[in-house]
């Protein structure tokens, strides 16, 4: 039984939007959590193929990344931009992998010139 629910209601009926347990899970869409934060959905997304897992939107909604899980028995992982920009990703709040929205990959640059750029001394 959850401790605290936030529901949304269509024209029938309340759907538990949100929950957390006693024991501090936290779930999403009615399901029971098996872990701190559990994120579940039904909703099929872009071709008909995936489930939106993830969504994270600016505040006006038009820049977002989304994690995706394929329903297929592959259960295949997307992870992207739904916006016209390149894929970065860094540690230390600097970017040391950019992946172009025409599929270049650099790797110690954030202007990758071909297919793949390697950048930096490695040993």
């Amino acid at each position: 039984m959850p401790s605290v629910s936030l529901c949304n209601r269509d024209d029938v009926i309340h759907r538990r939007a949100v929950m957390i347990t006693a024991n501090a899970l936290t779930s999403s869409n009615n399901y029971a959590p098996v872990c701190k934060l559990q994120i579940t959905s039904d909703t099929t997304f872009q071709d008909g193929q995936y489930n939106r897992a993830l969504r994270i939107c600016n505040a006006n909604f038009t820049n977002s990344m989304e994690i995706q899980i394929e329903n297929a028995a592959s259960g295949a992982v997307f992870i992207g931009s739904t916006t016209s920009s390149a894929l970065k990703s860094g540690t230390g709040n600097s970017t040391k992998m950019t992946l172009t929205t025409d599929g270049r990959l650099g790797i110690g640059t954030t202007s990758p010139r071909a297919g793949l750029e390697v950048i930096g001394t490695y040993t």
